[in-house]
């Protein structure tokens, strides 16, 4: 199973180029292949639709429209397999109400979660509550929301079973050492298809250098999984620089797509 996770920055008014970017990244992951696509940052219905119509081999959605033409969480699911059952749930944390963590209130955030056949696997699909700490003196409630997000994802996996085969993927927001998301590997025995030290994903791009955005050269996106392979590969992928600005070459968002192979065990294959 090949799957992608990619962040693709396309918030509306802080951003630009969007358009351009979300066709340029189709044709991008086009040629790469995955099985599935998981999305975050999507955050307009018009801007799924654009992205869809570049993937034309990818039939299958799991996605959820909310009012003013939003899409859920900004997440959205595509995938060549049919999609047995799926969801979304939002996250009964949000972060804290006030200074930037108020823009998660416009598209608040949770996660999808889509059952397959053949084989059977639950893909759950989130991002996290950013660290928006900027500036802020004191206690930083920033891991505590991560931490609450992640718990009720485990809470929603846990009547799986503890051999369920799984995959959680997305941007989380967390380096590999945070204490919140060891936990969570350790509790539902989850693997990461980087291992644990990885270079960065978030770019140091200027183009993109946001007032609330503080956390470059940091790894923060993820496939994790259990009971699907004995091994894995990953890689970062989507590091084109086809925009142009001052002369100068930009990446198609903030993030790098993390594209992971996960070779099913011989038991599991289809024959």
């Amino acid at each position: 199973m090949r799957i992608l996770t990619y962040n693709c920055c396309a918030l509306p008014l802080l951003t630009g180029d969007i358009g351009r970017r979300l066709t340029l990244a189709a044709e991008s992951i086009l040629g790469l292949d995955p099985e599935l696509i998981l999305l975050q940052e999507i955050f307009l219905t018009e801007q799924f639709a654009a992205v869809r119509s570049g993937l034309p081999r990818w039939p299958h959605a799991a996605w959820e429209r909310r009012s003013f033409s939003r899409v859920a969480g900004g997440l959205c699911l595509l995938s060549k397999r049919p999609i047995r059952r799926w969801g979304f749930v939002s996250f009964a944390v949000q972060g804290p109400a006030w200074r930037f963590s108020a823009l998660t209130r416009l598209s608040p955030k949770g996660f999808l979660w889509a059952e397959f056949e053949a084989p059977a696997v639950l893909v759950v699909h989130t991002h996290l509550v950013a660290d928006y700490r900027i500036g802020l003196e004191g206690r930083n409630p920033y891991p505590q929301a991560q931490a609450a997000q992640l718990g009720q994802i485990e809470a929603h996996l846990r009547p799986h079973g503890g051999a369920a085969p799984m995959v959680v993927a997305g941007d989380l927001n967390m380096k590999p050492d945070a204490p919140a998301l060891r936990r969570f590997l350790d509790i539902l025995r989850l693997s990461d298809a980087m291992g644990q030290a990885a270079p960065p994903s978030v770019i140091e791009e200027p183009y993109y250098r946001l007032p609330f955005f503080g956390a470059p050269n940091r790894r923060f996106d993820y496939v994790l999984f259990r009971g699907l392979a004995d091994r894995a590969t990953a890689e970062y992928v989507l590091r084109e620089r086809p925009l142009t600005r001052g002369g100068r070459g930009i990446t198609l968002s903030d993030h790098l797509g993390v594209l992971a192979e996960l070779h099913e065990q011989p038991s599991r294959r289809r024959s």
